[in-house]
């Protein structure tokens, strides 16, 4: 979900990227399980000098997520922690363009629209999980982006004519492409620190 607002900062400032996906035995559960993920041979031969982990942070079922940043950060890499962004509890896994419409919302050029906030609790032990990470490790970063898709009016759901998730937990590329100025941020900071 985050790979074409990353790519975008890695071009625009000459960055040489490498996008690894957590495949392991069982990708769901095992994608950070050292001995079950080639992302660790990467990490230990490239040296990244940041390393960018992107989860569904609310998800428990992941393991061996520290065990991967202390390896990371043992190799020297500066890891930034991406927060989950807003939960879109009522969508579920159907396309958030149908669910919208069928909802009564109409996409108006130039207007931010938002769905009330009915049930945060999915997203808030997430967000709890991955400050704890990065308050844990010296070498780790949060990038927050949670406050990037709210307001006291609740989810944005459209900016203009662009949809901002494309189901209950996956933003579009637009949706994404809102946080590059925080992530260009966070990646620029990581590479001088």
């Amino acid at each position: 979900m985050w790979s074409d607002a990353i790519a975008t900062i890695a071009k625009d400032e000459n960055i040489p990227t490498a996008f690894l996906p957590k495949c392991g035995e069982r990708w769901w559960d095992a994608g950070f399980e050292k001995e079950k993920s080639f992302v660790y041979q990467f990490v230990e031969e490239w040296k990244p000098e940041v390393v960018v982990v992107a989860l569904s942070w609310r998800n428990k079922r992941e393991t061996g997520v520290e065990q991967f940043l202390q390896f990371a950060g043992g190799q020297g890499s500066r890891v930034l922690l991406i927060e989950d962004p807003p939960f879109l509890l009522p969508c579920g896994e159907r396309s958030s363009i149908q669910w919208l419409a069928s909802r009564g919302f109409e996409p108006v050029e130039g207007k931010r629209q938002y769905l009330l906030f009915e049930d945060e609790t999915p997203t808030e032990p997430g967000r709890q999980r991955v400050r704890a990470l990065a308050d844990k490790y010296e070498f780790a970063d949060l990038v927050p982006v949670y406050d990037l898709y709210t307001t006291s009016d609740g989810i944005m759901v459209l900016d203009g004519k662009d949809v901002i998730h494309i189901d209950d937990d996956h933003l579009s590329s637009h949706g994404a492409h809102i946080a590059v100025p925080r992530l260009e941020s966070a990646i620029l900071n990581g590479l001088e620190k």
